[in-house]
């Protein structure tokens, strides 16, 4: 990899918060969101790179996205899940490498820090965007959290003429039906079953893929055409599978199903990202508890792969919500297994960097001497 230089790239390893570009809120005469800024006041792009961790580390490459996976939480035409990748300190990085990314996770925290340390004992929560690769969450910062756009948009060109698929959780009376509330019930049902399916009903070799001319930037796909889409998790009408802007190493476009093969743990990317911080309140919340939230956000507007990764793909299972999540039976066949843990992915992941580490240490050891 070339050197970064602050005059060939916006790195955010070379750049520093407060003088090369600025924080500021939204909407000023509100205490709430905040963005950051160039010297003209634009949202400024920033680049940083990283090696992709496995998912048990906070990647998340599936058909969910960061989905919040709770009972009857389902995904409809107005859920906004995103993918999300932690990207980890590169395998094999030469010093000036280790430095870079060391001091981009110290300018994010210290963003962090300037933006909460004049919070009031239990004022907010927080939800950061860099995190620790340590089990406990205790270790050092050294994750950093990048965002794509929404999974599923609705094309502009498909005037919605209802919204979002509605589960009905109230019963009617009996007899409180007339026929054309029956047929109408009767033509939600059918739509429901069109637009919820499972794998086993997906007739995948149906299924037509795109050509190269219909794969580009903000184009909308079929989301059957992930091979993890379905189950009960998913009641989508009109929304639909979109386009980011996520290249291989050849520059070429990598269509969201390919996401899951071409972006797995130990593939290095460049991203160019935008920082933003969103404060909310938080519903339901004890006396004790804070009353609102700030999330710091990293969001990308391209990837791009600049080495490829030689660790297995993690094996793709197909999202459940819990409310109906049941045993499946040999005939089915298992989505899930009780794998030792030390043959999985993450533990290759992982024991990767730590022989990586323990080899660079031999090595200058050995030229010292």
């Amino acid at each position: 990899m070339k050197e970064f230089t602050k005059d060939t790239f916006k790195t955010l390893a070379l750049l520093s918060c407060g003088a090369d570009f600025f924080e500021e809120k939204e909407n000023p005469e509100r205490n709430d969101n905040h963005i950051f800024v160039d010297g003209g006041g634009k949202p400024t792009k920033l680049m940083l790179f990283g090696e992709i961790a496995h998912s048990s580390l906070g990647m998340q490459l599936d058909c969910k996205g960061n989905h919040f996976m709770k009972a009857d939480n389902f995904i409809v035409d107005s859920s906004k899940p995103k993918y999300c990748l932690a990207l980890a300190k590169p395998t094999c990085a030469t010093e000036n490498i280790s430095i870079l990314f060391d001091n981009t996770c110290q300018e994010l925290q210290n963003i962090y820090s300037n933006l909460t340390m004049d919070e009031q004992l239990n004022q907010f929560a927080h939800t950061e965007w860099l995190k620790s690769m340590s089990s406990t969450n205790r270790g050092p910062r050294d994750l950093i959290l990048v965002y794509f756009g929404p999974i599923y948009g609705i094309p502009a060109s498909i005037a919605s003429t209802s919204n979002s698929h509605t589960i009905r959780t109230k019963h009617k009376l009996v007899g409180d039906e007339d026929e054309g509330a029956e047929s109408q019930k009767s033509q939600n049902e059918s739509n429901n079953q069109s637009t919820t399916s499972t794998l086993s009903t997906i007739d995948t070799h149906n299924i037509t893929y795109p050509t190269e001319n219909d794969i580009y930037v903000g184009a909308h796909y079929n989301p059957r055409l992930l091979p993890d889409y379905g189950s009960n998790l998913f009641c989508h009408h009109d929304a639909m599978l979109v386009q980011h802007d996520v290249r291989d190493i050849d520059l070429h476009l990598i269509p969201p199903w390919q996401y899951y093969e071409k972006l797995h743990a130990g593939t290095m990317v460049l991203c160019d990202v935008t920082l933003h911080m969103y404060q909310m309140a938080i519903p339901n919340t004890t006396a004790s508890q804070p009353k609102m939230r700030k999330t710091f956000k990293i969001n990308a507007e391209t990837i791009r792969v600049v080495a490829k990764s030689d660790l297995p793909v993690e094996l793709r299972t197909q999202p459940v919500l819990p409310s109906t999540m049941r045993p499946t039976t040999s005939a089915e066949g298992s989505t899930h297994s009780r794998v030792d843990i030390t043959l999985t992915p993450c533990s290759q992941f992982k024991l990767f960097h730590e022989e990586t580490d323990q080899m660079k240490m031999e090595w200058s050891d050995s030229e010292s001497s």
